[in-house]
């Protein structure tokens, strides 16, 4: 069983909406619009109540266990440990959005902060990319295999 207490090999139902409509639903904020960031002074932890979930859910040993920020926004570095791409799960405006994106180191003072290259995917828009990611990754492992 999966995190998302999925059976591995089970199919879901489709979601009524495609991840076309989803991804034109998305909303266009200002990256400067957002009242948090992630900065280098930000005091980054393993995120013990994940670990502790994980351990209480019998999770994949493998599962990565979020970074938080000092504002309280878990977030996971995708690839090396020093990468610039994260996906973060955070709180906008009364909305879950689930952020995925590259952030740059600013020369002045060394602190992480988010670029211009990335989404923010609503709650809805996320289920419907996860519902689709078996059938991306058989796809990704044709290509592959080419």
């Amino acid at each position: 069983m999966s995190s998302n207490g999925v059976q591995v090999g089970e199919k879901r139902a489709r979601p009524s909406s495609s991840l076309t409509e989803a991804h034109a639903a998305a909303p266009m904020g200002n990256i400067h619009e957002s009242p948090t960031h992630f900065s280098a002074s930000d005091e980054v932890q393993e995120s013990s109540a994940t670990t502790a979930q994980a351990d209480a859910t019998g999770a994949a040993a493998d599962a990565i266990p979020c970074e938080r920020s000092t504002a309280g926004d878990c977030f996971w570095r995708l690839g090396e440990a020093s990468s610039l791409r994260r996906v973060t799960v955070r709180k906008y405006r009364n909305s879950t959005l689930v952020d995925i994106r590259e952030y740059y180191r600013d020369a002045e003072s060394g602190e992480e902060r988010p670029g211009k290259k990335g989404i923010s995917l609503t709650v809805k828009q996320f289920r419907a990319l996860q519902t689709a990611l078996p059938e991306v990754d058989k796809e990704v492992q044709r290509l592959q295999n080419q």
